[in-house]
């Protein structure tokens, strides 16, 4: 009781609205929630008339003609929301008397009439102290936690019209209801009766067998959902091992095509160096044949312009000769061409990027 009366504002929460509940009903899987908020929420998400549980998930049909106003209405938390005003009342807050309906802070409850009382109906109380002799009374600031137990499990007032005032404190075996002194005599006349406390404790047993029948289920479907944890747990390690396993094979993959990177930029280096060499030597052969042949060319024109007939005599035979030679000497152009011709092909065929393979 202790840690209901704790957590008492929790307990009065609709988990919709985050508000204290107003109207409270409970739907099929045990879950309550205000009315207004329940029909919103069902109305937004139902699919072929059913809607979930916003707290288990679980499949809900929607009420007869969509009226929510007619689901269960939860007493225990009615009861809850009667322990919180209780509870407020000693910080000021008010509480409605159950015979004038006045609010008051100053306020008794009787515990044998299971009403609250404001100061004047509670002077008519003890006004009337034959009818009322022996009745437990005591003011709400004053209550301890066995008075709001005593509270919270009073018997709640007759339903039935023009029975408000009589309390239900009797069970109809027949009918299955919970019915007041007045219904007795009135509508359930030769029906089997016994206390309502009687039968609730008749009850309870069958209620707790119930409840360990499912435990058990309960503790097996804990081990079910720890197993799919298990599942779950093993499948995020190997997804993330199965991961670094991709990224390590990625990384020696790219590192072993850094290497090959390395070696075919090497290779075209040496290949480089090779032909540069080989071209430089065939450009100096072109260049050593360009000056000989401009300087033969010169060495004539300057005979035959600025010599004398003698000289021109005397070195014709051997600058004929000379053009002759230079005649003779292959041209380098095409070796040129060769030298170029074979590094393409090598960069084109990848002979440098696929060595070492």
């Amino acid at each position: 009781m202790g840690s209901l009366l704790r957590n008492l504002k929790q307990q009065v929460t609709c988990s919709i609205c985050l508000d204290t509940y107003n109207q409270p009903k409970t739907i099929p899987c045990l879950h309550t929630f205000c009315c207004q908020c329940l029909e919103n929420h069902a109305r937004a998400s139902h699919k072929q008339g059913k809607f979930r549980c916003p707290e288990c998930q679980a499949q809900i049909d929607l009420p007869k003609e969509n009226r929510f106003d007619s689901l269960p209405t939860s007493f225990f938390h009615n009861s809850l929301l009667s322990l919180l005003a209780v509870r407020q009342s000693g910080d000021g807050s008010s509480i409605t008397c159950g015979n004038c309906k006045k609010r008051s802070s100053d306020v008794h409850y009787c515990f044998d009439c299971a009403r609250f009382m404001c100061p004047d109906c509670l002077n008519a109380h003890d006004v009337m102290r034959a009818a009322f002799e022996g009745h437990k009374v005591m003011a709400v600031k004053e209550f301890q936690t066995q008075d709001y137990e005593a509270l919270l499990k009073r018997q709640p007032f007759c339903s039935e019209q023009y029975h408000e005032r009589e309390i239900t404190r009797f069970f109809c075996l027949s009918c299955q209801s919970c019915v007041c002194h007045a219904c007795i005599v009135t509508d359930h006349q030769n029906h089997k009766v016994i206390l309502l406390d009687k039968a609730a404790d008749n009850e309870k047993g069958n209620i707790m067998a119930e409840a360990a029948a499912t435990r058990q289920n309960e503790t097996a479907l804990k081990d079910v959902i720890r197993k799919f944890d298990e599942t779950i747990s093993k499948l995020e390690t190997n997804v993330a091992i199965a991961k670094r396993g991709i990224s390590q094979s990625a990384e020696t993959m790219i590192a072993k095509i850094r290497e090959r990177e390395r070696e075919a930029i090497a290779s075209v280096d040496t290949t480089h160096a090779t032909r540069l060499k080989k071209i430089n030597s065939v450009k100096k052969e072109a260049e050593s044949l360009l000056k000989q042949m401009i300087q033969a060319v010169a060495f004539a024109q300057n005979l035959v312009q600025r010599s004398s007939s003698s000289h021109i005599m005397q070195n014709k035979e051997t600058l004929k000769h000379r053009f002759q030679e230079l005649r003779d000497i292959e041209m380098p152009k095409h070796l040129i061409h060769q030298i170029y011709r074979g590094f393409r092909e090598g960069l084109e065929t990848g002979r440098y990027r696929n060595r070492g393979n």
